[in-house]
């Protein structure tokens, strides 16, 4: 399966030029990895960007083909750092893939409000201001996937918080989609 994974990938990745947030853990090292083995070009954004260096091949990182940039959704000034970042770079994007997240399990009457703060602007308010930052940079025909969770249609005990940004970031999506349709962004 793997394999005919990354063949289908191949095709649909060969010289794009792809915005991975949360490029240095879990789902988003190993798209990472897939996007750069399929011939992708691919800005990956983290809190730890050095921590890439530990998924994907050194020989990779020095062919001008990954460009690590620091981004902490939960931090503003981050934010707004890695957006004019990408501003300045030459080329558009064909791709954006949030994959950053932040999970929280607690009961909903020992969760702390600065913990309610922090999983909404990592799941929901950063990748908003992200892509209402970059959006411009974005070719038209572009993709933007967003990873959400089960969580955000399966309420469950100490998930409440986690679920609730998953659904406002799936919401986000869409209103998103309806604003981009008329270039051709999915």
């Amino acid at each position: 399966v793997m394999n005919e994974l990354s063949d289908k990938a191949s095709l649909n990745m060969k010289n794009k030029s792809l915005l991975v947030i949360g490029a240095s853990g879990g789902i988003g090292s190993a798209f990472t990895k897939l996007a750069i083995e399929s011939g992708a070009n691919v800005i990956s954004a983290s809190r730890n960007p050095e921590n890439l260096s530990i998924e994907i091949d050194s020989a990779e990182l020095t062919t001008n083909r990954v460009q690590p940039l620091k981004l902490d959704l939960a931090d503003q000034d981050s934010v707004d750092s890695a957006i004019r970042s990408i501003l300045s770079m030459p080329q558009l994007i064909d791709g954006i893939v949030f994959v950053a997240g932040s999970a929280h399990g607690a009961l909903n009457l020992m969760t702390r409000g600065s913990d309610l703060r922090r999983v909404f602007e990592v799941n929901a308010f950063g990748p908003f201001r992200v892509l209402q930052g970059v959006s411009r940079k974005l070719k038209q025909n572009a993709s933007c996937v967003f990873v959400s969770s089960i969580s955000s249609v399966l309420p469950q005990r100490g998930s409440t918080v986690y679920g609730s940004s998953k659904a406002a970031l799936e919401r986000m999506a869409l209103g998103f989609a309806l604003e981009l349709a008329d270039q051709n962004i999915r």
